[in-house]
């Protein structure tokens, strides 16, 4: 799973000749870097300059890792619960499937019931909360296939929370480009989030050790 989450991050590079030539028959590298550069810095500058209001304030908590899932690293982490590799391939892949659609289903009821903000922040927590209490209880495999169903249910939710705010905020002006805008920044924090576990789980084991348990 880690090695597909790189390979996903580096096929990018992979539409590199449709730009290389353009760069190449117009402007001189050093143009291209400053062109690079002052767009980089005016773009930061807009962004500093732009009112706080609603719509500001929908795109700044689609940035944050709020309701942010790390269903991706379950399968790396597995060892440390003795997880067998048949265990793993259920509970990370048809049972979570399940499991989340059922969370979303549940997520868009309770935005409905009781407001996006609760089901949104409230799920936020929630899967806080089942990732406090997986670290506190044995390493067991029923631990693990228990806790990452309960992390795929919660985090089923957090999606439909968010899916739920994007809908509010756009409006319904251009409401296609807006919500693919919305949408696209809200998988940033999936990417430094998961970036980020990857490095705790690097800098927390010991000197020339592996985070796996025998």
């Amino acid at each position: 799973m880690a090695a597909s989450i790189v390979a996903l991050g580096l096929s990018a590079n992979l539409w590199r000749f449709l730009w290389g030539p353009i760069a190449d028959l117009t402007l001189t590298a050093r143009r291209w870097y400053l062109i690079g550069l002052i767009t980089t810095a005016a773009t930061l500058v807009a962004l500093a300059l732009i009112p706080l209001h609603q719509n500001a304030a929908a795109l700044v908590l689609v940035c944050s890792p709020i309701g942010t899932g790390m269903n991706n690293v379950w399968s790396a982490v597995a060892p440390d619960w003795r997880a067998s590799p048949d265990m793993v391939a259920l509970v990370t892949g048809v049972l979570n499937g399940v499991i989340a659609a059922v969370g979303c289903v549940a997520g868009g009821w309770i935005a409905d019931r009781i407001g996006i903000w609760w089901a949104y922040f409230g799920s936020g927590i929630a899967i806080a909360l089942v990732a406090v209490v997986m670290a506190m209880m044995p390493r067991t495999p029923n631990t693990f296939s228990l806790g990452v169903l309960a992390y795929a249910f919660t985090n089923g939710v957090a999606y439909a929370a968010f899916s739920a705010i994007v809908l509010v905020a756009i409006g319904r002006g251009a409401a296609s480009t807006k919500y693919a805008t919305l949408c696209s920044f809200g998988n940033l924090p999936v990417v430094y989030m998961t970036a980020l576990d990857g490095w705790c789980m690097i800098t927390s084991a010991p000197a020339g050790c592996s985070t796996q348990t025998d």
